[in-house]
């Protein structure tokens, strides 16, 4: 983390040295035409994965500057490890410009992880016992413990468009997902001896006691299709200062293309609400979203699937994590259905120009919430009587909540480098999260 941490602040301090117009002393904003490259993190850090290193690149074109600050076209290419085992290569392309009326987005992504978090499923019902996996602890098993391999491929394409009122909304979509997981590739990975059975983690577990299914344990490739409707009259897409953005998604996952059987169809709304205090300064931003399962049977590799139509994130895993509950570990909340709720106040404190780009610098204030709305169904009949207490809990569910702060710093009100430190409120959930990447949450 202090690599990071450093990096950030020695950007901050040249930023400082060159900037000559402030809030106080605000100049209007350079009209930004033609492409032009957002800044490449080098160096990022999220505590689920670790460090990350490699390059990640943004062109955003404006055109003749006519509609600036929103581009007309944005291409936006990663390629980076982390020093947990993770890793992402990615292209996302976005433009409404192409065909008249209607927004592109199409990714293609590759997001391969040695270890992956497993927890079990519905969240407070399977316990989390942190001193398994903390070398020196008396009862120490494997700092893997709760890890499994999981890699996934995926290419997409969804249409966006709107009806004759701008503020309604369409989204069309569809996409090739292949996931392959398993037991941990032990010869890639290092963990601090022990006279545990190392192969013995959670996720063989499950499988050994028939939780996770003989036609689920392997993963599996599979066709989606979505479609949605969306209210949106926000003001600015990366960090709106006022307005509302609304969807209802219905999505569709088909049976794994090399199994019979059948699909699994989930039904996901959310709503994002943006609230000016202080004019051009201070907002205040609200996300509530639920997913719960509507029909078929997920498997298991898919439950930690977070559906969206953001171009920016088309999907992510959770609950937990950097994109959903921070400051609770990733994937700690997994079931058929949940309820996600994020607050925060963002505070944009500095502007300047600096090699005739536009930067301004915001600190955020925030706090996340979670809960199970459809439990997972598990057949718990294997499960050994003596080992049921330390792995179950017949607790009702709870709420899951964590609060923080973070830092941003965006260049031509688009490319933003984000910072936030969350903490979990319960020590079932994790203890604190450390996350500095891209984006604002929502």
């Amino acid at each position: 983390m202090s690599r990071a941490l450093l990096t950030a602040l020695l950007l901050f301090q040249i930023l400082a040295a060159a900037a000559t117009d402030t809030t106080s002393t605000r100049q209007p904003d350079l009209i930004k035409k033609g492409w032009n490259l957002g800044p490449i993190p080098v160096v990022a850090f999220d505590s689920d994965l670790g460090f990350e290193y490699g390059a990640v690149i943004n062109f955003f074109n404006y055109g003749n500057g006519s509609t600036y600050p929103e581009y007309r076209h944005s291409i936006f290419m990663e390629a980076s490890r982390y020093t947990k085992g993770s890793g992402q290569y990615r292209i996302i392309y976005d433009s409404k410009f192409v065909l008249e009326g209607i927004r592109i987005m199409a990714d293609l992504q590759y997001l391969p992880t040695l270890a992956a978090e497993f927890y079990g499923f519905n969240g407070s019902e399977s316990r989390y016992n942190k001193q398994w996996i903390r070398p020196g602890n008396k009862d120490y098993h494997s700092e893997l413990f709760y890890k499994m391999n999981k890699d996934i491929l995926r290419a997409g394409l969804d249409l966006q468009g709107h009806f004759e009122n701008p503020k309604f909304g369409w989204i069309a979509g569809t996409s090739f997902q292949r996931y392959n997981v398993g037991p941990l590739k032990m010869n890639k990975l290092n963990a601090e001896p022990s006279p545990y059975d190392e192969s013995d983690v959670l996720y063989n577990k499950y499988v050994k006691w028939g939780i996770i299914k003989e036609w689920e344990k392997r993963g599996g490739a599979h066709i989606t299709l979505k479609g949605a409707l969306i209210y949106d009259t926000r003001d600015n897409e990366p960090n709106p200062m006022r307005g509302t953005w609304a969807d209802a998604l219905i999505y569709y996952v088909s049976p794994n293309l090399n199994e019979k059987g059948k699909g699994h169809a989930k039904l996901a709304l959310s709503i994002r609400k943006y609230f000016t205090i202080v004019p051009n300064d201070l907002s205040f931003a609200f996300r509530a979203m639920t997913q719960n399962t509507i029909a078929g049977t997920c498997p298991f590799y898919m439950l930690s699937q977070i559906v969206t139509v953001s171009p920016r994130r088309s999907f992510f895993e959770g609950l937990g994590g950097a994109y959903s509950l921070r400051g609770i570990m990733r994937n700690r909340v997994v079931a058929d259905g949940f309820a996600l709720a994020n607050a925060e106040f963002r505070y944009k404190f500095w502007r300047l120009h600096l090699l005739r780009q536009n930067f301004y610098c915001a600190i955020t204030a925030f706090g996340d919430v979670g809960l199970i709305t459809q439990k997972t169904k598990l057949d718990l009949a294997k499960v050994p009587i003596s080992e049921y207490n330390s792995y179950f809990s017949n607790t009702a569910q709870r709420p899951h909540y964590s609060v923080g702060i973070g830092g941003k710093l965006v260049m031509n009100q688009n490319f933003v480098i984000s910072g936030d430190i969350g903490k979990a409120l319960d020590n079932q959930d994790g203890n604190m999260g450390v996350y500095i990447g891209v984006n604002f949450l929502f």
